[in-house]
């Protein structure tokens, strides 16, 4: 593999200048620029094994996606609260939205997703708890990357989607 090889560098270290960087609506991220200015590190600080850096990125993505999965669950649940709530108030022609069988159908196919969501994020979470450190590692890449692709898909594409939809303007709203 490459070289790509991980280092730790001391906060402290003559020549680090950290500069935060403001991500949109995460006021908690720790994301900043590194800068490094004739920056000297002892060969000791090597994390892992030279020109091996590349395995320890892409083992770190796992729980990344991990994270990001559980999110876009769990907004999709709010998605989903929202939706049923504004669809018991409104009324359109004549009656509740909630009363309107595509509306009701709309409704269930993201409870479904939802659902079929929750049932492979449990299932992952499960192997990762079951597993060692290193086999997870090694072995629940593949599937995590499916987990967060669904995760996404469920979230973005078909839930704000749907909620769109049904609140009409409402879902454009910034309030």
């Amino acid at each position: 593999m490459g070289q790509l090889s991980f280092l730790l560098i001391e906060r402290d270290t003559p020549g680090l200048t950290v500069r935060k960087i403001d991500i949109r609506d995460s006021q908690l991220s720790g994301t900043a620029y590194l800068d490094f200015d004739e920056c000297r590190v002892p060969a000791s600080n090597l994390i892992g094994k030279e020109n091996r850096g590349f395995k320890l990125v892409m083992y770190n993505f796992n729980h990344e996606r991990m994270y990001v999965s559980a999110c876009a669950c769990r907004l999709a649940r709010v998605c989903l609260e929202e939706s049923i709530r504004y669809a018991v108030r409104r009324t359109a022609f004549g009656k509740r939205l909630g009363d309107i069988q595509s509306i009701r159908m709309k409704i269930a196919g993201m409870a479904r997703r939802i659902e079929q969501l929750q049932a492979f994020l449990d299932f992952v979470v499960y192997q990762m708890c079951t597993m060692s450190h290193q086999e997870a590692n090694e072995k629940a890449g593949d599937v995590i990357c499916l987990l967060k692709a669904e995760a996404s898909k469920v979230q973005r594409k078909r839930n704000i989607t749907n909620l769109s939809s049904l609140s009409g303007s409402l879902g454009r709203n910034r309030s």
